[in-house]
């Protein structure tokens, strides 16, 4: 068992990678609610609650399904090809993905370093959990 109190995060640090922005997350959210969707009605949705690109969003999905967390199909229409995404996870695996990206940030060391011991510890409580 994983006690909460082992996990520590420092925001001074660089935050790393795997780290989803809140747009991001805002995405996620949409595409698991709504199904299937092309990359405009993503970008609506998010732009509502801040200002973002169209093309910050097509770069975030376009991520999302090269690491298999979305998927598409291209179709044609007015203007040439269009991708519709949709979420290749379930809404629960999508839950996990997304818990699992946040506990990420608590593996960090003080030099940027990988905390091997508490990716240990996450990993064996994730494992427990499901």
């Amino acid at each position: 068992m994983v006690n909460v109190t082992d996990f520590k995060l420092d925001l001074s640090q660089p935050v790393p990678s795997t780290y989803l922005r809140p747009y991001e997350i805002r995405a996620l959210i949409y595409l698991r609610q709504a199904g299937a969707h092309e990359s405009r009605s993503v970008w609506e949705y998010v732009s509502e609650k801040e200002t973002i690109s169209r093309a910050t969003i097509i770069n975030f999905l376009n991520r999302m399904t090269d690491i298999g967390v979305l998927s598409y199909k291209e179709i044609t229409g007015k203007g040439g090809y269009r991708r519709i995404y949709k979420p290749e996870l379930t809404p629960n695996e999508l839950d996990w993905w997304v818990l699992r990206r946040v506990l990420e940030l608590f593996t960090i060391g003080p030099e940027g370093q990988v905390d091997t011991g508490m990716v240990t510890k996450i990993h064996q409580w994730i494992h427990d959990t499901e």
